[in-house]
Order: C-alpha cells, then sequence, then structure tokens
C-alpha cells in the first residue's frame, strides 16, 4: 500500500512540474526574464527547478517578502495562500490558483 501512495505522490509531482513548465513557457514566451517569488514553499522550490531545467541560466529569479512596485519590472509568481493585495502596474500569477485549475491535477486527485 505504500509503495503505491509513494509511486501516485512522485507522478503527481511530475504532473506538478510539467504544468508549472507550461505556466512559466508561456511567461518566457511573453517575454519575460525576471521572475519574483513569493513565499517560501515546496513549491516554489517546484518552480525555481522547473525554470532552471528549461532556461538554464537566461533569467532571473528573486525571493520577496512582499508586492511592493518595484517589482514592475518581473512577474510575482505567488507561492502562498495568505495573498489578496494587488499592486497596480505589477504583474502577478497565483501560482497555487493556476495549478488548482489543471484537469490533470484535478483527475490525479480524484483517482488517489
Amino acid at each position: 500500500k505504500s509503495v503505491n501512495y509513494t509511486m501516485r505522490t512522485i507522478h503527481s509531482i511530475g504532473v506538478i512540474k510539467k504544468t508549472l513548465g507550461d505556466i512559466l513557457s508561456k511567461l518566457y514566451e511573453e517575454g519575460h526574464r525576471k521572475f519574483y517569488i513569493l513565499g517560501a514553499s515546496d513549491l516554489a522550490g517546484l518552480i525555481e527547478m522547473a525554470l532552471k531545467e528549461k532556461y538554464d541560466d537566461t533569467f532571473e529569479l528573486v525571493h520577496v517578502e512582499e508586492i511592493t512596485p518595484v517589482l514592475e519590472d518581473g512577474v510575482v509568481l505567488i507561492c502562498r495562500e495568505d495573498v489578496a493585495a494587488q499592486v497596480p502596474g505589477v504583474k502577478t500569477v497565483d501560482m497555487i490558483h493556476e495549478l488548482a485549475k489543471d484537469e490533470a491535477l484535478i483527475s490525479e486527485r480524484s483517482a488517489a
């Protein structure tokens, strides 16, 4: 039983990483090269891994504690749940919300 659980967990991580890669690819194709990560979490680590695997060193990644107007030169990737305030002129992507919309992850969770 624990082997099955472990295998499902590993598969889920792969699905999450692919979804993150898709989201980041879209932003990269739009010309974004500077990303700010708001929130220290496992999700932030997966985002960093996905960026490095796909784009090597052709991007800049900075960890921040809050969204401020000075971040308008990049995209803030929100990786925690308690962020409600938006700052005019600052592009943000709620990564948890984006993952929650992914059909592959939804079907993955219902199969568990």
